[in-house]
């Protein structure tokens, strides 16, 4: 699903309330069967641990762990087990296998994003929130990522919610919810033969 609107409609803020990274004034969030405006941060820690993915615009690499470990910490938190194998098998995924071990800021921002993208998707898990995954990146670069996202998507079986200004971006998802003045205004469904 995309969730497209202007600048300022409140797209990454309704993003943050469905990830249960924030709480709503009013009105409430579920996940997982879980009523997440019921829980503490902890335990909403807990749910997004074990059922949330999330892609950062900026990306939000610690500049301190190398790539292997920016993706392998969420695995490690979650006391996955295989996490390491994990890590590596998305690394060749995302076409950085040679630079596992390189910092972030030896890294290009098409890096960068690649690494989120595999750190995202470690948990396996059954929702991903995308935040303009390609708006800081060139145009190639971010055809690229795109592909990527959608192609690990498919091959996981995991739920794809993202916020993009891009409509060709949105039209590959098989539902475009667009926001104004943080309501949605308009919700299109396509059929999943007409999603490329």
């Amino acid at each position: 699903m995309a969730i497209v609107g202007a600048s300022g409609s409140g797209k990454s803020t309704l993003l943050s309330l469905l990830a249960g990274l924030d709480v709503p004034s009013s009105g409430e969030v579920h996940l997982a069967g879980q009523a997440l405006h019921r829980l503490s941060e902890d335990e909403r820690a807990a749910i997004r641990a074990e059922h949330v993915g999330f892609v950062f615009q900026s990306f939000l690499l610690l500049p301190s762990l190398t790539a292997i470990e920016n993706i392998t910490l969420p695995a490690e938190l979650a006391g996955v087990k295989d996490a390491r194998e994990r890590a590596l098998t998305l690394l060749k995924q995302v076409g950085l296998s040679e630079r596992a071990d390189f910092y972030p800021a030896q890294l290009s921002g098409g890096e960068q994003q690649r690494v989120a993208i595999a750190r995202a998707f470690i948990t396996r898990p059954a929702v991903l929130f995308a935040d303009e995954p390609s708006a800081n990146l060139d145009a190639v670069t971010g055809q690229k990522i795109e592909d990527l996202l959608f192609r690990l998507n498919a091959e996981q079986g995991t739920t794809l919610v993202l916020v993009t200004h891009n409509d060709e971006l949105a039209r590959r998802c098989q539902r475009q919810c667009r926001m104004q003045a943080g309501r949605f205004i308009d919700t299109t469904t396509q059929d999943l033969a007409d999603v490329g």
